[in-house]
């Protein structure tokens, strides 16, 4: 999965996969979505700093913030 992602990131400048992409036969929006579900129901000291997983905010975090 990770290759995936490293290859979407290369072609879309993003990793805001959309749930029904699929790559190589690899349902990859599904299986980000089900990660980004799992980690959403992590209690915060388990999930961690997410900064330094390398994906980029979504709009929605970044949301009121100016760059």
């Amino acid at each position: 999965m990770r290759a995936d992602l490293k290859e979407f990131r290369e072609e879309h400048g993003h990793l805001r996969v959309p749930q029904r992409y699929v790559t190589k036969g690899r349902k990859l929006g599904q299986q980000v979505a089900t990660r980004r579900q799992t980690f959403a129901e992590l209690p915060t000291e388990r999930a961690g700093d997410s900064s330094t997983w390398g994906s980029s905010p979504t709009p929605e975090s970044t949301a009121g913030t100016s760059t």
